[in-house]
């Protein structure tokens, strides 16, 4: 970034938008571009045509099954896979949609192939044996090193997502609204990430992680378990976190993961 795209970005968080106008000829204006969207997976219209029947037809046929799974997400296929692994193999899987995979599944536009939503899954780790055997199933990982780190296939890889934040009619790199920031808003926030890197490195005495996944694998330490007890709120209050920049970051991850503000987001979480 050159100096004056530096200036300009500092001067229009800290309330000069003018200038944007005033050396338009040298910034240029970039048009915003309409671009068409619309919601998938809409099958709660099928599922309310079941419900406003008031009762569901007479069944025309029946089969029996040892184990009966409702839903074909990814809840419902991992059960199926597990099942089948175990030796049981008479169930039946139902999915009220025409294909299964939930909000797992991905689509395809004139440009691209992309996933819904966030459904992709990071390399896991040496230790999470479960899902790499299941990454090796799929054909995802094409082979394991000596120290059990999986080498993912690369057509199967995707690049990092390059997250941006829409502010006064122009986009900038990251989710922290970073331009503008005080001297103290920056500590805030490089002692935030120090708190975060803390439990990133955290092991207990057993040599387990403190957010493993699966859970099962995880820690179940008291000073974890104390987390799960205050909401992120909270613990931010607790820890003298009060930046409204900081507060923004983190009310954008609780409600990006789990659909929730801070308020109602476990710090565990």
């Amino acid at each position: 970034m050159n100096e004056l795209s530096r200036r300009l970005l500092l001067k229009s968080f800290l309330g000069a938008p003018i200038l944007w106008s005033a050396c338009g000829n040298r910034v240029g204006k970039r048009s915003i571009r309409d671009m068409d969207g619309g919601f998938a997976l809409q099958r709660e219209k099928l599922g309310h045509r079941f419900r406003d029947l008031g009762k569901l037809p007479a069944p025309s046929t029946y089969q029996d099954v040892e184990v009966l799974i409702v839903g074909g997400g990814v809840a419902g296929l991992s059960c199926m896979r597990e099942l089948e692994r175990k030796g049981i193999s008479n169930t039946l899987l139902l999915e009220l949609d025409n294909r299964i995979g939930g909000t797992s599944q991905g689509g395809e536009s004139a440009i691209s192939k992309h996933p819904w939503a966030a459904h992709y899954v990071t390399v896991p780790m040496a230790d999470n044996r479960p899902l790499i055997e299941l990454l090796q199933e799929v054909g995802a990982v094409e082979s394991v090193d000596s120290l059990g780190r999986p080498q993912m296939a690369e057509q199967h890889l995707c690049r990092d997502p390059s997250e941006r934040l829409f502010y006064r009619g122009r986009w900038y790199e990251g989710l922290y609204p970073i331009a503008g920031a005080s001297p103290e808003e920056i500590a805030e926030k490089a002692r935030f990430e120090l708190e975060i890197d803390k439990w990133a490195r955290f092991r207990d005495d057993k040599g387990r992680r403190a957010f493993a996944l699966p859970m099962s694998m995880g820690s179940d330490a008291e000073v974890l378990r104390e987390l799960d007890t205050m909401s992120m709120a909270e613990w931010m209050q607790r820890k003298n976190f009060h930046s409204p920049r900081l507060k923004f970051w983190v009310d954008y991850a609780c409600r990006d993961n789990y659909g929730s503000s801070p308020a109602d987001t476990s710090a565990w979480s």
